[in-house]
């Protein structure tokens, strides 16, 4: 797949497809048969790859360096370059993709996919923001930090909180799917709801 290691893999928006990106600059596609086709190269590693897909829409994301390049469902076609302050951490799109979150130093820029201009909203806390993961209802994104942390965000009126604790970097997270568990590397971290409006996260273990 590539000159080197591959940093990311991601599925699809091909049924049975997986695109990866790798140090080479390369992003690539690998289909069933195991033909594996080129669909972009420059000059910086290729470290992020997401992808969005329902009966309407698809978008791939590939990051490298400060730079997000936005793609059409084949993958083949660039539709925008979004552009940020540092070399991106993570991103994760919104449940309907309407919305792509991206982390990097400083915060996150959250982006509409759709619209060919404009500037992000930022979501600002000091310090290198690594992984991110966004609730499915698009309620709240939370980033993993250098600092073993975790921080969030409550979209609807910006309300953050930090989360602590953590004896390492937290290297994975994952929502259930109603939303109300947040599984981070063996630790689940509870959102205690709309109706709590001074506190939108609480811990337990």
């Amino acid at each position: 797949m590539h000159d080197g290691p591959a940093l990311t893999l991601s599925a699809d928006t091909l049924t049975d497809c997986f695109l990866s990106g790798g140090d080479d600059g390369r992003l690539c596609r690998l289909d069933p048969t195991g033909e594996i086709e080129e669909l972009g190269k420059g000059r910086r590693w290729v470290e992020h790859v997401v992808t969005y897909v329902d009966p309407k829409l698809a978008i791939v994301a590939s990051a490298a360096g400060r730079e997000v390049e936005l793609r059409d469902a084949t993958g083949r076609t660039v539709t925008r370059t979004l552009e940020h302050p540092s070399t991106v951490g993570g991103m994760a799109f919104d449940p309907r993709g309407k919305r792509i979150a991206v982390s990097h130093y400083n915060g996150v820029s959250l982006w509409f996919t759709q619209s060919k201009d404009g500037s992000p909203r930022l979501l600002e806390w000091k310090g290198s923001h690594l992984g991110i993961v966004m609730h499915p209802q698009g309620d709240a994104v939370v980033t993993a930090m250098q600092d073993n942390d975790l921080h969030g965000w409550r979209l609807a009126d910006g309300h953050n909180m930090r989360m602590s604790g953590y004896p390492t970097k937290v290297r994975s997270m994952a929502f259930t799917r109603d939303g109300k568990w947040l599984v981070t590397s063996g630790l689940m971290w509870w959102s205690c709801g709309r109706s709590q409006a001074a506190a939108p996260w609480a811990n337990r273990r």
